[in-house]
């Protein structure tokens, strides 16, 4: 029995998958959830309010056991998320992968919820619980050792990995059945609760489509050297899902009116109390007199932009996603996104779109480039320290990029193994029946 083997056997005798969800699932019918839960619970939908309207659209609207077979499915996807995010992956990465795991939420269950459920919002929701509970070692917080996942490429860091995943998969799981104990109970009675639980660990959740890629094809770097990665971050998909190549291009500039703040946004007058702005990540603060200086004449608010109070003030959108008022404002008026009238986490049609056009040479800023840097001979230039740009690998002059359509080092200077045999590796421990 070879490594993954016996790792998988443990994994199997610990019961990592369905069954403590399963008994927790059953557990929350008759369980009063504590203050301290609910407030997360309240947080969580605060921030991701696109994903709870799609499970509670599930509850009333699908038959019990698609009902549960859609929450399995869900279950499934924050697992594969989180062994793919463990990776540091790219945006442009992000964004195939949000598509091919909708295929696969699909194949679990094909209905109209599982259509319309907003995979990009489901990816923050995951990355953001991955931020918030950090690895744990005998009880304390070791944030340091996530990089101690990488490379998956033996044994003992794929244990660290998966039971890592276990946690996250663990506390998705919770935060979602928590959120609709109400509905539950509402909706269902205990005979036709019990079928959601036996759709949720059925049978029929093992049929699905081709799990979507759980590796990273990423070439290995300056001739088997380790790669530093950076540390795990809380993607904000504000700003790379469906995001087109110049999204954020500097060589273009907005032009015509600006869109007034009421065309897109209204004050914010309730919010959980460690509520973020979507965009900066930082507290917002409710205003006791939000909706009178609301009332305000535009041109003196465009005025006011200028002072940093008014840029903090709580505003929601119409598809209810919450901002500062100024972060909101730059999205629209300020940057050059082509979704830049949309919602930047939901893609929600917000206002009109305002124009646009290159800039002008002139107006374009260049490096600048000193003489004595010209005059240097380029061997002796000191270059900038950069991991992930494209480098000469110093062996057969391939370039290093962070194309997908390569591969993972998987066992040092011996061989490669492939992308598609490193997940069956994977998913032989991911015991999701």
């Amino acid at each position: 029995m070879d490594a993954f083997q016996r790792l998988g056997r443990e994994l199997t005798i610990r019961a990592f998958g369905r069954l403590p969800i399963h008994a927790y699932f059953l557990y929350t019918w008759k369980r009063k959830i504590p203050e301290t839960a609910q407030a997360k619970i309240e947080e969580t939908r605060f921030r991701f309010p696109g994903m709870f309207l799609s499970t509670e659209k599930a509850i009333t609207e699908l038959p019990p056991v698609q009902c549960g077979e859609f929450f399995s499915a869900l279950c499934n996807c924050a697992s594969l998320l989180c062994i793919f995010l463990l990776q540091n992956p790219g945006e442009h990465q992000v964004d195939i992968y949000r598509h091919q795991l909708h295929m696969f939420l699909l194949s679990c269950c094909n209905n109209d919820v599982s259509d319309q459920f907003d995979m990009s919002e489901f990816i923050g929701f995951v990355s953001w619980m991955m931020a918030s509970r950090p690895y744990i070692v005998n009880g304390q917080s070791r944030p340091e050792l996530d990089a101690s996942f990488m490379p998956l490429s033996d044994s003992n860091a794929l244990g660290r990995a998966l039971d890592y995943v276990e946690k996250i998969q663990l506390a998705c799981t919770y935060i979602m059945v928590n959120s609709h104990q109400a509905q539950f109970r509402s909706h269902f009675n205990w005979t036709t609760f019990l079928q959601v639980s036996r759709g949720f660990v059925g049978p029929s959740t093992r049929r699905s489509g081709p799990h979507p890629s759980l590796t990273l094809r990423v070439r290995r770097m300056f001739g088997g050297a380790t790669e530093r990665r950076p540390q795990r971050p809380v993607y904000n998909l504000a700003l790379v899902i469906d995001a087109t190549p110049d999204v954020l291009d500097e060589s273009y500039e907005p032009v015509g009116l600006r869109v007034e703040s009421k065309e897109f946004c209204t004050p914010l007058l309730e919010a959980p109390e460690h509520a973020e702005c979507l965009i900066c990540q930082e507290p917002m603060k409710i205003w006791a007199n939000a909706e009178k200086y609301w009332e305000i004449d535009e041109t003196l608010i465009d005025f006011w932009m200028t002072c940093e109070g008014w840029q903090k003030l709580p505003v929601t959108t119409k598809c209810h996603h919450g901002y500062h008022q100024g972060c909101l404002d730059n999205w629209v008026n300020v940057s050059c996104a082509y979704a830049r009238n949309k919602c930047p986490l939901c893609r929600t049609e917000l206002c009109r779109a305002r124009g646009r056009h290159p800039r002008t040479v002139e107006s374009i800023v260049y490096p600048q480039i000193l003489p004595e840097e010209i005059a240097q001979p380029a061997g002796d230039r000191e270059l900038p320290e950069n991991s992930y740009g494209d480098h000469d690998d110093g062996e057969d002059g391939l370039t290093i990029s962070d194309d997908i359509n390569q591969y993972i080092n998987l066992g040092g200077d011996d061989g490669w193994v492939t992308d598609d045999e490193l997940d069956d590796e994977l998913l032989n421990h991911l015991v999701f029946d």
